[in-house]
C-alpha cells in the first residue's frame, strides 16, 4: 500500500469531469469538424453554454449584455478561449466547495497561473492549451487533500497558506508522506489527461530537471502566488529560480508587460461566474 492510498483508497467517489468537457476539447482541436457542430454540442450542456455566453459578455470583449446566443458567443471568444472556458468550467464543477479553502481566491490563483502559463507557452513556442491546463490543475492536489484528509490539511494550512504551493511541499511530505503535486498527477491520470501535463505537475518542485512545460508551471504558479498574496509582480524575479528564468529568457519587464493581459483574461472568467 502506498502513501497516496490515504487519498485514493476510499469508498467515496472521486471528483469527476463531465464527458462533455472531454468531447468538446477534442472537437475544438479537430480541423475537420465544422464550427456549427461545436456550437450544437455546447448548446446541449446548459452549464457550459451559459458560461461561454457570460464570458462573451464580459468587459474583456466589449460586448457587455449584448450576446444572448451560443453561436455568437463562440464566434466572439474564438476556439482557444472556448477550450479554456470548457476546461475551466469542467474543473470548477468538479470542486464546487472545499472546506478550509476560499474557493474564489483559489480559482483566481489557478486562473492567474493558467493564463500566465499560456502567455509563457506562446512566448516559448510550446503548446498553449497544455500550458493553460497544467497551470489551472496544478493545485488540485491541495483540494483533494482537504477533501479526503481534513484534519491533516488543517494542520498544514495552519503553517502554510493553501495557495503558497511551493512552500507546502516539505510539510506535506513530513505529515502525509506525499505532496499535493503527486496527488494532482494521480488524479489527472484517473481523469485520463495527457502524460506530459501529469509529469509537469508531478515534477514541478524540481523544475530545473523537468521539461519546458514543467518549468513553465513552476514559474506561472509563483507568479500567481505573488499576485494573490499581495506581494505583487515586482517581486516575482526574487522568488523564481535564476537558472530557470535565465534559460527561458524571462525578465521582470517580460512579466510586467503581460500582467494586464493575464489579469483581464482572469477577470473575464471569474467575474462571469
Amino acid at each position: 500500500m502506498t502513501a497516496l492510498n490515504k487519498v485514493f483508497d476510499r469508498t467515496v467517489a472521486l471528483p469527476t469531469i463531465s464527458q462533455v468537457v472531454y468531447e468538446l476539447v477534442e472537437m475544438t482541436k479537430n480541423d475537420k469538424i465544422e464550427l456549427s457542430e461545436i456550437v450544437e454540442r455546447v448548446r446541449q450542456d446548459q452549464t457550459i453554454a451559459a458560461k461561454v455566453i457570460r464570458v462573451a459578455n464580459s468587459s474583456f470583449y466589449g460586448e457587455s449584455g449584448r450576446v444572448s446566443s451560443v453561436d455568437r458567443a463562440v464566434n466572439i471568444v474564438g476556439l482557444q478561449t472556448l477550450r479554456t472556458t470548457v476546461i475551466t468550467s469542467g474543473v470548477m464543477s468538479a470542486f464546487p466547495r472545499v472546506l478550509g479553502i476560499n474557493m474564489a481566491q483559489y480559482w483566481r490563483h489557478g486562473l492567474t497561473s493558467a493564463f500566465m502559463a499560456l502567455e509563457m507557452a506562446r512566448f516559448l513556442d510550446d503548446d498553449c492549451e497544455e500550458a493553460f491546463t497544467a497551470g489551472l490543475m496544478q493545485g488540485l492536489g491541495v483540494l483533494l487533500i482537504h477533501l479526503r484528509l481534513p484534519d491533516e490539511a488543517k494542520l498544514i494550512s495552519a503553517e502554510v497558506n493553501p495557495l503558497d504551493l511551493s512552500k507546502r511541499i516539505d510539510l506535506e511530505q513530513k505529515l502525509l508522506g506525499f505532496s499535493h503535486n503527486e496527488v494532482a498527477a494521480e488524479l489527472l491520470l484517473r481523469w485520463r489527461f495527457p502524460e506530459r501535463i501529469r509529469n509537469a505537475i508531478s515534477n514541478y518542485p524540481d523544475a530545473t530537471k523537468g521539461d519546458l512545460l514543467c518549468k513553465i508551471v513552476c514559474c506561472s504558479s509563483e507568479y500567481a502566488w505573488c499576485k494573490i498574496s499581495g506581494l505583487g509582480e515586482r517581486l516575482i524575479m526574487t522568488t523564481l529560480d535564476a537558472q530557470i528564468t535565465g534559460e527561458l529568457g524571462l525578465t521582470q519587464a517580460w512579466f510586467e508587460k503581460r500582467s494586464a493581459t493575464v489579469a483581464n483574461a482572469v477577470d473575464s472568467i471569474v467575474i462571469s461566474r
